[in-house]
């Protein structure tokens, strides 16, 4: 059977599966990308710390600007980055647009990190990398448009756990780092104390979003963007090393973020559930 007679043997629902499928493959290919980022860099990273003099061109610059700090703080900084970029990720291949969206940002700033230090291979394979996953966004919105609306209450449900799991999953993470400074002896004595308060209110939060109740979406939040503005104004006051102010800063939006993302995720979340039972009561209902 020739090619013309198999297209003409296909419905046109046929077609449009098929369709559905390769956009659906083409979002999943271009999300794996960031695994291959997150992999290489930690790669990159080993050979960073064991001195080598060779790198992966498509892994993090800021990995390898990293390599200088001491091994506590590298191992910091490489804990979060590699939770934002494996958790985009995991949401890439979901076909959640603002995987895709965000992370771009993140490798292009990334890709300016590089400019700068004129490292114009690691550039150059940024930039192909960058297209890849510019197709997976395009791919992303076309799939949306034209597929997503036959199951739009459980697409949309779906991305509001995954959002919720993020953050929930970046109140653990923080707390977790908040321990580590703790005991490895990065943060100041004056400001052990305010650590422990720090730690306790952070997972009780995170507990109420993992529950997903809004309000502890909305404190947690409104929280960390106090207390980093706070530790931001008060390590600047301790004249630290200015590269070390940036990664904080840095390091403090892309945790709050996550938690921004808790709060929509936190409110889709009832919305739909509120919708769906309201439903439910007025199929339900007697006829009057």
């Amino acid at each position: 059977m020739s090619q013309v007679d198999i297209k003409n043997s296909l419905t046109p629902e046929d077609i449009i599966n098929k369709e559905r499928e390769q956009l659906e493959t083409q979002i999943r290919n271009a999300g794996n990308w960031f695994f291959w980022i997150i992999g290489l860099s930690t790669i990159n990273a080993i050979i960073s710390v064991l001195g080598g003099g060779w790198h992966f061109l498509i892994g993090l610059g800021i990995i390898e600007v990293s390599a200088t700090l001491p091994l506590n703080i590298l191992i910091i900084t490489y804990i979060q980055i590699a939770f934002a970029f494996g958790f985009l990720g995991f949401c890439a291949v979901r076909r959640d647009v603002w995987g895709f969206a965000a992370g771009m940002i993140l490798y292009a700033l990334d890709a300016v990190l590089l400019l700068l230090f004129r490292d114009w291979w690691s550039l150059g394979f940024h930039f192909l990398v960058l297209f890849f996953l510019y197709g997976g966004l395009k791919a992303n919105l076309l799939y949306n448009k034209y597929y997503s609306q036959n199951e739009a209450r459980e697409t949309r449900l779906a991305k509001a756990k995954r959002q919720i799991a993020g953050a929930s999953i970046a109140g653990v993470m923080t707390g977790v780092l908040s321990v580590i400074t703790l005991f490895t002896g990065i943060s100041h004595e004056w400001m052990d104390w305010m650590n422990v308060a720090h730690i306790a209110i952070l997972l009780c939060l995170t507990f109420g979003v993992f529950k997903k109740n809004r309000a502890c979406a909305i404190l947690l939040f409104c929280y960390w963007i106090i207390n980093s503005l706070y530790n931001q104004i008060a390590m600047t006051g301790a004249q630290l090393n200015t590269a070390f102010l940036a990664g904080f800063l840095g390091a403090s939006l892309l945790w709050g973020f996550f938690f921004y993302l808790g709060i929509l995720g936190t409110f889709t979340y009832h919305k739909i559930i509120t919708t769906a039972v309201q439903s439910v009561e007025i199929t339900n209902s007697p006829e009057q």
